[in-house]
């Protein structure tokens, strides 16, 4: 039971950190699809910095808890240092050991949950920013409009966690 849940753990840790992944590669790619529009369009640059702002956000957010969501090789370190040293521990500090363990991949596995979150919430705050910015200057559509379906793209099939309290 215990090895199964190790298992379903290190898989959990894989799929968020795939959907982390995913949104960072987004918002470079968008930082990049503006940086061409503002040389292209001199004259929208005010409102261009505007949404690279919001495309920055999602690395900075990765930046800030990079060393927190730890990578899924690093998991299924701790998951085989676990079974080799702690599984079968019947020692008088086995708890204190199984304790510890589990508080380390709960903060890996909480602080994964919160960065795919933060990463749906700036993406859908940059879809919803290309809006507003279209309706306030009809020459910014065709940017606003891919940023938009860029953004619709990467928002598809969200983890459960990332709903709508991100």
């Amino acid at each position: 039971e215990v090895s199964k849940t190790l298992d379903e753990a290190l898989a959990f840790v894989k799929h968020i950190r795939g959907r982390i992944t995913r949104y960072v590669e987004a918002g470079q790619k968008m930082q990049e699809y503006l940086a061409e529009q503002k040389k292209a369009h001199p004259d929208l640059s005010e409102p261009i910095a505007d949404l690279e702002g919001l495309a920055k956000e999602l690395d900075a957010r990765f930046n800030a808890r990079k060393d927190e969501i730890k990578t899924p090789e690093h998991v299924a370190a701790m998951n085989e240092e676990f079974r080799k040293t702690i599984l079968d521990d019947t020692g008088p500090d086995a708890l204190k050991k199984v304790t510890a363990f589990a508080e380390a991949l709960v903060k890996i596995g909480g602080s994964q949950d919160e960065l795919a979150g933060e990463g749906r919430w700036a993406v859908k705050s940059l879809r919803q920013r290309a809006g507003m910015l279209m309706a306030m200057n009809p020459k910014m559509a065709p940017i606003a409009n891919e940023i938009r379906a860029r953004s619709q793209e990467i928002l598809r099939f969200p983890a459960g966690h990332e709903g709508a309290r991100h």
